[in-house]
C-alpha cells in the first residue's frame, strides 16, 4: 500500500521551497556535505536532499533534526510565536460554538431530541439519602444488623 499524498495549497509551497533553500544554502555556507549533515541529523541523504528542495511530505520532526544539526535550532522557536489573529479572537471573546442536540427521526417524518431532559420525580434519589449516617459496627467482632432501625 502506497503513501497518501498529502494535498496542499501553492502558498505553503513556496514557504516550504523557501525554507528548503535557505536549509540548503545555511548547510553549503558552513561547508558542511549532505553526508555529514544527513549523518548528523539521522535521516537519509535523500531525505536530505527533499527537505533542501521543499518537499512537504517530509515530517517535521526531519526538519527540525536537520536545523539542529545546522545549529539553527532557535529558529524553531519562532514558529507560531506571534498569533496576531488567535489574539484578536481572543481579545473579542468570542464564544465558542455550541452544539445543537442530536435529533431522532420519527416515522410521520417529525423530529424529536434523541435524549430529552429528564423531569424530576418525587422519588429520592442516592444523593437524597446521604445525609442519613452510615451503619458501622463498635468493634470489628461486632456484627452488624441490617434489620435493626438506625438510632
Amino acid at each position: 500500500m502506497g503513501r497518501k499524498r498529502i494535498v496542499t495549497t501553492p502558498a505553503l509551497e513556496r514557504i516550504f521551497t523557501q525554507l528548503g533553500e535557505n536549509i540548503r544554502l545555511a548547510r553549503l555556507r558552513r561547508r558542511f556535505s549532505a553526508a555529514i549533515v544527513a549523518q548528523r541529523a539521522g535521516i537519509a541523504r535523500n531525505t536530505l536532499r527533499a527537505i533542501e528542495r521543499g518537499d512537504t511530505n517530509v515530517t517535521m520532526g526531519a526538519y527540525a533534526n536537520v536545523l539542529n544539526s545546522l545549529g539553527l535550532e532557535k529558529d524553531l522557536e519562532s514558529l507560531a510565536r506571534d498569533d496576531e489573529l488567535g489574539r484578536r479572537l481572543q481579545d473579542a471573546g468570542l464564544p465558542l460554538k455550541a452544539r445543537a442536540p442530536r435529533l431522532k427521526r420519527i416515522a410521520d417524518g417529525t423530529k424529536k431530541p434523541l435524549n430529552p431532559p429528564k423531569q424530576k420525580t418525587g422519588h429520592k434519589t442516592k444523593s437524597d439519602s446521604s445525609s442519613r449516617k452510615p451503619r458501622t459496627a463498635q468493634n470489628k467482632d461486632e456484627k452488624i444488623d441490617v434489620n435493626k432501625k438506625h438510632e
